[in-house]
């Protein structure tokens, strides 16, 4: 499996949002936040803000401290067509401030849904927000198709995350729709790997913790078995998920102090036409899970080679 987390040095950036820490995935980066936090509503704005430091001094021609902020509002997604207005919509006016070397400035944008239509990434609903940054003496950075594949890109930053709700007595809609694309040129073997995150770094439970205090009835970041996942492709019914725990004695002795599925993965292999996006079902059986207890899975999509091609974090929580 390709890394999560990206190295976070690269040589002669000037300008970047960057993590104290690589033990974060790429895509939950601390420097994008909004109030209120959680789903958009219509008639309700939203500030979002981005956090840009700028980190060393190289020679740049022109006014080296203009720089450009860009934001976009996803549907929940592994990877994204930037074109298709159901996955990706652009904040407009672009930010923009002064940033010497070594200083640091915050962005600020107000949002509120310009769509009624909750299948539509303009419209209210969770989202995940995604940034670029450039200076205006740079030449454009070339926007990719796939916004996700600037992960390990320094001028771009992520937070895409989802905390699902999940009523222990199954009520309610508990299930999310996790959008796959295909974003090559001609058809392709996309690979999707659910992996329940047990034992989070202290890097990443402090990023979660803030968010998850939000939400009535959260207790703690649980580290036992995870919830068993239904996991489907609705448009390709023959795909099934094939799931791997760790076993022989390891896994034994894991199994008898309860967290026996820790290391367990759910892999999937769809064949998608060049273009093509589908719904991923994710679905969680809260109903042997404690009230209040959360769970962390990374969902990620790789291409040809295993090449990463982006990611999310949904989080479960038992209420």
């Amino acid at each position: 499996m390709p890394p999560l987390y990206p190295d976070a040095t690269i040589a002669n950036k000037t300008y970047v949002f960057p993590d104290p820490s690589p033990a974060i995935p790429s895509w939950l980066n601390p420097k994008i936040s909004w109030v209120p936090s959680g789903s958009f509503q219509v008639g309700t704005n939203s500030v979002i803000t981005v956090e840009v430091t700028r980190l060393t001094d190289v020679p740049i021609t022109g006014t080296p401290n203009s720089l450009t902020v860009q934001l976009w509002i996803c549907n929940p997604s592994t990877a994204l067509d930037t074109t298709d207005a159901a996955q990706a919509a652009r904040i407009t006016p672009d930010g923009n401030l002064g940033l010497f070397t070594g200083a640091t400035a915050t962005v600020t944008f107000n949002w509120t849904p310009t769509s009624t239509d909750t299948t539509k990434a303009a419209g209210p609903g969770h989202r995940c927000l995604i940034t670029r940054c450039f200076f205006d003496t740079d030449d454009t950075p070339a926007l990719s198709k796939n916004l996700y594949a600037g992960s390990s890109d320094w001028r771009y930053a992520q937070h895409n995350l989802d905390i699902v709700q999940a009523f222990r007595g199954g009520e309610g809609p508990p299930q999310r729709l996790i959008q796959v694309t295909n974003l090559a040129e001609h058809p392709a073997d996309i690979a999707i790997r659910v992996q329940p995150d047990l034992n989070p770094t202290a890097r990443l439970r402090e990023y979660l913790l803030p968010q998850l205090r939000r939400v009535s009835g959260f207790r703690q970041i649980a580290s036992t078995n995870p919830p068993p996942l239904a996991l489907s492709f609705p448009e390709f019914p023959a795909v099934h998920f094939e799931s791997t725990a760790l076993t022989g004695c390891i896994g034994k002795l894991l199994a008898a102090i309860g967290i026996g599925k820790a290391a367990a993965t759910h892999t999937a292999t769809v064949a998608l036409p060049a273009g093509r996006r589908t719904p991923l079902v994710f679905r969680p059986d809260m109903s042997g899970t404690p009230q209040g207890d959360a769970h962390i899975f990374h969902v990620t999509q790789s291409g040809r080679g295993g090449a990463l091609q982006g990611g999310i974090t949904v989080v479960t929580v038992a209420v």
